[in-house]
């Protein structure tokens, strides 16, 4: 998304979350890859953020084992 490098790309980014916030809609910025990407939609208050950042997809097997390794924090997300 290159978002920390483009400033037409922030600017739209920026004017979809004031919208969102002014019709009392959450905003879910989806591929969200890098931290500089997190950093940006964190600091102009996007909601909810998902993507590469966080995990990389897993495999059905693989579920149960990160939800036990790190189900503190996926609580302290989903709250």
């Amino acid at each position: 998304m290159d978002i920390d490098q483009n400033l037409k790309k922030q600017t739209i980014v920026n004017s979809i979350v004031k919208m969102a916030d002014q019709l009392d809609f959450k905003v879910v910025a989806e591929g969200v890859e890098t931290q500089a990407e997190k950093e940006f939609l964190i600091q102009n208050d996007c909601h909810y953020i998902q993507g590469y950042v966080f995990c990389r997809p897993l495999e059905v097997q693989d579920w149960s084992g990160f939800v036990s390794n790190h189900h503190n924090r996926l609580m302290a997300t989903v709250v």
